[in-house]
């Protein structure tokens, strides 16, 4: 009787493990789906398969189906709602007139329209997104860009010419960091591509045009000043006080339109690299030091000091002497237009293994933020500045051109009424690079 009992025992012990067994399963398996939907969710995919098929197998609709139930309906709402902002964010990129490619720091393209591919002559049906996009702009200016923009963090602008033959193309690119806007961290870059070719050929024609001019009034303005110096040697004749004052002023407003159309000249040949260079072995210092004393009169009217600060030796390096020259002497009197009585303009000079450093500071009015980026541009002045005398707006663009002509870089900090300090570099090593070309 005992046995029989045990053996009810342990057949009912059986059953209730077996029935908590598939209990437990009925329980724990949607549970396991709806943790592996939810993960599929989080990376993107909301697909709720698994956990719709259990529920059309399940007779009894307990509180797990009507969860299950619930989420599906969640997640259909979560998708629809992930389509519209998707749907939303297609128009607009889409919609611009401009190319756009965002790319993570790799360089691979995540996101394009399809204005990029046009611009780029990119068949219509060839999708950018995983490839690399120095490889699809296979220029150097865009791995240089990046590579800025990475290590800097700031906003990026590249022309590219893709002009073909007898067909001009020129491209603007503007790279920029996308950011998260929650966490703030840094998830890639994003290059907006323009079509600027109509703007350049403008300017071609317009540079053209000018420098055209330009050269046909050379000839006569020089015929002009040699019969005013003829006039005031008074070689034709006796002139009176008055009549020699008059020359004179007209003599002045003849040399500064004559130095206005040989700057113009001057920057047409530095465009278009036939600006003869004639390198030799110069000293910075001794350059500065002529440009100074040069400029000395002129200080001592405008009652302003001029300085420079250098080490005792500096070494010579490679350079156009007169170029060099020139492109200093264009800084420091740019500086003493702008910097009141009482004010100071110092020339500093620093060298490296690699480089020759010149600064030109000033105490002068400065300038507004917005000139920072474009006082070297052709003609560009600072609106109500208030130099003591009028420039032509093209020394700064030639000094521009004479510092990249030896291989360097300029750029001006400034601040409005705490002055300007203009810093450019040349390459110690221009003989060898001109070797190597």
């Amino acid at each position: 009787m005992r046995q029989n009992a045990f053996i009810f025992l342990i057949i009912v012990l059986i059953a209730a493990c077996i029935a908590g067994y598939f209990m437990a399963q009925n329980l724990t398996s949607p549970i396991i789906k709806l943790t592996d939907t939810a993960r599929n969710i989080a990376s993107g995919n909301f697909k709720v398969d698994k956990i719709s098929r259990w529920l059309k197998k399940v007779r009894l609709k307990d509180e797990v189906a009507e969860l299950a139930s619930t989420f599906i309906v969640m997640t259909r709402q979560l998708k629809r709602y992930n389509d519209m902002q998707a749907d939303k964010m297609n128009a607009i990129i889409y919609s611009i007139a401009d190319g756009i490619i965002m790319t993570d720091y790799s360089g691979e393209v995540i996101l394009s329209n399809q204005r990029a591919n046009e611009l780029l002559n990119i068949s219509y049906r060839s999708t950018l997104k995983g490839k690399n996009i120095q490889d699809i702009i296979k220029r150097k200016e865009i791995t240089e860009s990046l590579r800025e923009v990475r290590k800097k963090k700031e906003f990026v602008t590249k022309e590219i010419d893709l002009s073909e033959k007898e067909i001009a193309k020129y491209l603007q690119v503007d790279i920029s960091v996308v950011s998260s806007t929650e966490s703030g961290s840094n998830m890639g870059t994003v290059s907006v591509i323009r079509d600027i070719t109509l703007e350049k050929e403008l300017e071609k024609l317009k540079d053209e045009f000018t420098h055209s001019i330009t050269h046909d009034l050379r000839s006569p303005m020089t015929s002009i000043r040699g019969f005013l110096e003829f006039l005031l040697d008074e070689s034709a004749g006796k002139i009176n006080d008055q009549q020699k004052e008059f020359l004179q002023i007209i003599d002045k407003s003849s040399l500064r339109l004559l130095d206005m159309i040989n700057n113009i000249l001057d920057i047409a040949k530095m465009e278009t690299g036939s600006m003869p260079m004639e390198l030799s072995t110069v000293n910075f210092k001794d350059i500065i030091k002529d440009v100074l004393e040069s400029l000395e009169s002129q200080a001592q009217k405008d009652q302003v000091e001029l300085k420079m600060t250098a080490e005792r030796k500096m070494p010579d390096l490679i350079a156009d002497k007169n170029l060099i020259h020139r492109a200093i002497t264009n800084l420091v009197s740019n500086s003493l237009k702008f910097t009141p009585e009482g004010g100071s303009v110092t020339v500093k000079l620093a060298a490296d293994e690699d480089r020759m450093s010149v600064s030109v500071v000033d105490t002068g009015q400065g300038m507004p933020k917005e000139y920072v980026d474009k006082i070297f541009n052709k003609f560009e002045q600072v609106k109500g500045s208030k130099g003591k005398r009028k420039g032509t707006g093209l020394g700064l663009t030639i000094t521009k051109y004479i510092v990249e002509s030896h291989g360097g870089q300029i750029w001006v900090e400034s601040e409005l009424g705490k002055g300007s300090k203009f810093n450019f570099w040349i390459s110690r090593h221009l003989k060898e690079e001109n070797q190597n070309e």
